[in-house]
């Protein structure tokens, strides 16, 4: 046997399969590019497509026509429509003698998610920035409350409430 009758024994196989399958993907080449049911409900082109204009009967009706939906809104558990939370109460100032307690701590930023309240505050002794969530203690002081403006810290019955620097306007 020589080489040639060799390589054409051994590649004859492998070149029908390969036909065969370049014919079985084919099809599905044609579907991949022009799909049937997308063909049927393309409009013809130079065809107008109707859109009835605002305000007709077959134009969709504003929230004010209906409503008990408007003040039922569907997708929210109570059925009642969102009302804005009552603004939090003011705590009562603590009057605070001698330093302040975590003097050496300036809140950095706030982190408030769905399930996480952490605060952010760098410490001017270490220059590193400690990540606080609420109910941890930094010393001997207690997180007890974060919000958007200020941190509520507890020591026994004594309160602190650390709030960001105030920022300082550029020089002219």
């Amino acid at each position: 046997m020589n080489f040639r009758s060799a390589l054409a024994a051994i590649t004859a196989p492998l070149s029908w399969r390969a036909v065969l399958v370049l014919m079985a993907a084919l099809p599905v080449a044609a579907e991949w590019i022009a799909p049937r049911e997308l063909a049927q409900y393309a409009p013809a082109l130079g065809t107008a497509i109707n859109v009835p204009p605002q305000g007709s009967p077959a134009a969709a009706p504003s929230a004010g026509t209906y409503p008990a939906i408007a003040a039922h809104p569907l997708f929210y558990p109570t059925r009642q429509p969102w009302a804005a939370p009552p603004p939090p109460a003011a705590a009562p100032a603590t009057a605070q003698t001698g330093p302040t307690p975590l003097a050496n701590y300036i809140l950095s930023g706030v982190v408030i998610t769905n399930a996480n309240r952490v605060a952010l505050l760098k410490s001017s002794n270490t220059a590193k920035t400690i990540a606080l969530a609420e109910g941890r203690e930094l010393d001997g002081w207690t997180l007890r409350e974060i919000s958007r403006e200020r941190l509520r810290f507890e020591s026994g019955s004594a309160t602190y409430d650390m709030s960001f620097p105030l920022a300082q306007k550029p020089a002219r």
